[in-house]
């Protein structure tokens, strides 16, 4: 399956973020809409795809990896499947367990 790509620096549709702010802080999400100055974000378990959390851009760390299942899904029918948030997220949790070393850091300063 081809489930994750790199990404640029931008945040796209489909990524896959660390939250450092707020009650779910340190918890990866997978952006779901897009705006200015806010994303939406789901996790498939706490935050379902019909109810993301609202987060400003400066309060997420996003990742190098986009779930391209997640985006084409969201793309072509409006919609995700709460299971593939779920999915694309364990998987980004296996390959970044496999470096052995995080691929996100916490900012210092905000």
């Amino acid at each position: 399956m081809k489930a994750l790509k790199e990404a640029a620096s931008r945040i796209h549709l489909g990524q896959i973020i660390m939250v450092l702010s707020g009650r779910e802080a340190g918890k990866n999400a997978v952006v779901v809409r897009l705006d200015d100055s806010y994303v939406w974000l789901a996790n498939g378990k706490d935050r379902k795809f019909g109810k993301p959390k609202r987060k400003n851009r400066r309060h997420i760390q996003p990742t190098k990896f986009i779930c391209e299942d997640v985006c084409e899904a969201i793309q072509s029918s409006g919609t995700v499947d709460d299971a593939k948030l779920v999915f694309a997220l364990n998987q980004y949790k296996k390959l970044n367990l496999k470096g052995g070393k995080s691929v996100t850091e916490h900012r210092k300063n905000t």
